[in-house]
């Protein structure tokens, strides 16, 4: 498994991009859904996406991204590794 990363969409662009794919009208509701199956995981702005599954969109759809580190092993979520590791380093 890949590490995952925060990265906020540029949704418009990406809209713009699946509407001229599909040739029709695409609703930003659709582009949330395409992320959402594209194993994209919605937070606030934000989606959170594992490396490998970043390919399902192209670069200059990305405004911003951050590398969160290495997926958890267990169980635990995201949150719950990052509350855990606060104040290590």
């Amino acid at each position: 498994m890949g590490r995952l990363f925060r990265v906020r969409v540029d949704l418009e662009l990406l809209r713009r991009h699946l509407a001229k794919e599909d040739q029709r009208d695409v609703s930003i509701d659709e582009v949330r859904k395409f992320l959402r199956d594209s194993a994209f995981k919605e937070q606030g702005d934000w989606w959170i996406v594992r490396e490998e599954d970043l390919g399902a969109i192209e670069s200059t759809e990305v405004l911003e991204a951050d590398v969160l580190g290495d997926p958890p092993s267990d169980t635990k979520t995201m949150r719950d590794e990052r509350v855990a590791n606060r104040g290590k380093s």
